[in-house]
């Protein structure tokens, strides 16, 4: 996985403010969870009930824009969906066959 402990850290530590303790997956997919690439962007995705779901998609340019701030200028993708809806999306069902788990909220967070 091509991203450092302070990048997982700081990309944990902005989604965690608006997630507070609700649950939700965050996962690294794409080339990043390749040690032999190079380059990239960040590609993330976070799976959370709906409810959550929608309420980060309110947030989401300024998320971007705080994990920008932290992490400097670098292409991030940041995808938001429910698990179920994730299952059934063609290219995230694929990206979740190798994505890496960065992080869980909340108390049943093992379903998300």
């Amino acid at each position: 996985m091509r991203l450092q402990p302070q990048e997982i850290n700081a990309i944990t530590r902005v989604l965690g403010a608006c997630l507070k303790d609700r649950p939700a997956t965050l996962y690294l997919f794409g080339s990043r969870t390749q040690d032999k690439l190079k380059g990239g962007d960040m590609d993330l995705l976070v799976l959370a009930p709906e409810a959550v779901a929608k309420c980060l998609r309110a947030r989401k340019h300024f998320l971007l824009a705080e994990l920008k701030e932290e992490l400097g200028d670098q292409r991030i993708d940041l995808t938001l969906s429910e698990p179920a809806k994730a299952r059934q999306d063609p290219f995230l069902a694929h990206a979740l066959r190798t994505a890496v788990v960065l992080k869980r909220w909340g108390r049943h967070s093992s379903q998300v």
